[in-house]
């Protein structure tokens, strides 16, 4: 005889047990699916918003360690010390710069008799020669200041320029540098 509608014939404990198996075994692969598209869209906004950051470099002011097109990667976080390249905004247009750390806070910057760039009384290195003589030298930089160079002392817009850069501006410290597009010699 045939079922009728409306009526169950009851099951085995061993039917019922291998059904709700195998609900839990497509529950389970779907749930699996969703992590693993889930994890990536939670946690990869997380390091690039708040810990890490990427930048395009623009222009030759870093040349030869940084060149046009390279991709720069940021850590948002800790402190900058000499020589450390940071990346900054001078305003609130979003241009972001990458630049080299000369002077911290408290060090006092000025330029000596055969125009070198001296930092706290030291010359900062002997090819770098300072173009330009400014009324602003002798300049003691205050406790959230930061006065930063190109490593392309030549053909830098920096801080001799635009003056010292406030900690509140600086996004972070470079970390690693991608070279993703082919460069002319």
């Amino acid at each position: 005889m045939g079922r009728k509608k409306g009526i169950h014939q009851p099951q085995m404990p061993s039917q019922v047990l291998r059904e709700q198996k195998r609900v839990l075994l497509r529950y389970s692969k779907q749930l699996r699916i969703l992590a693993g598209l889930g994890i990536p869209a939670v946690i990869l906004p997380l390091l690039f918003g708040a810990l890490f950051g990427l930048v395009f470099v623009r222009g030759n002011s870093m040349n030869p360690m940084l060149r046009e097109g390279d991709l720069a990667l940021y850590w948002r976080r800790g402190r900058y010390g000499r020589e450390d390249m940071v990346v900054f905004q001078l305003d609130d247009d979003g241009e972001r710069y990458i630049k080299r750390v000369a002077a911290m806070p408290g060090d006092t910057v000025d330029i000596d008799e055969q125009d070198r760039m001296l930092v706290n009384g030291q010359a900062l290195d002997k090819t770098f020669i300072f173009e330009q003589k400014s009324e602003k030298f002798p300049l003691t930089l205050g406790q959230d200041e930061y006065f930063v160079l190109g490593d392309n002392r030549t053909d830098s817009l920096d801080s001799r320029s635009f003056g010292p850069v406030v900690s509140g501006r600086i996004d972070g410290r470079v970390v690693a540098v991608l070279r993703i597009a082919a460069h002319k010699r």
